[in-house]
């Protein structure tokens, strides 16, 4: 019974009961919510991008639903806590709640630091 206790607490846990999106901090620097569309991103955070790792953004579904649904959860997430970008970002199907292949995705929030402008659009990935 414990452990079905502690692990349907975890975001990608096949005892999850309700979806859920959770942000793990890297340290304790606050940034303000913001409204703007967010970049995520398959590949790693370029060496050359001046930017704030801000910490690690995880969303679970407990139903059938295609994975842009976990990538808009994951990027209003990350407006939540004022990152810019999301990098590193996987998703994958997994047995959970009540279905045997919802979406569950992970990536890293960043912050653009003051002044840094990225050409996107050479990059592999998609704004949210």
């Amino acid at each position: 019974m414990a452990l079905l206790a502690t692990t349907g607490c975890s975001t990608h846990s096949i005892f999850l009961l309700k979806d859920k999106t959770t942000f793990t901090p890297i340290g304790d620097q606050k940034y303000p919510a913001h409204t703007n569309r967010v970049f995520i991103s398959h590949e790693p955070l370029p060496a050359t991008m001046k930017a704030q790792v801000l910490g690690q953004v995880d969303a679970g579904t407990v139903m059938y639903n295609a994975f842009h649904i976990v990538y808009c959860r994951m990027a209003q997430k990350a407006r939540d806590v004022g990152a810019d970008a999301i990098f590193d970002a996987n998703v994958w199907y997994q047995p959970c709640g009540w279905a045997n292949a919802t979406p569950h995705g992970k990536g890293t929030a960043i912050k653009l630091m003051d002044g840094e402008t990225p050409d996107f659009s050479s990059m592999k990935g998609d704004w949210f």
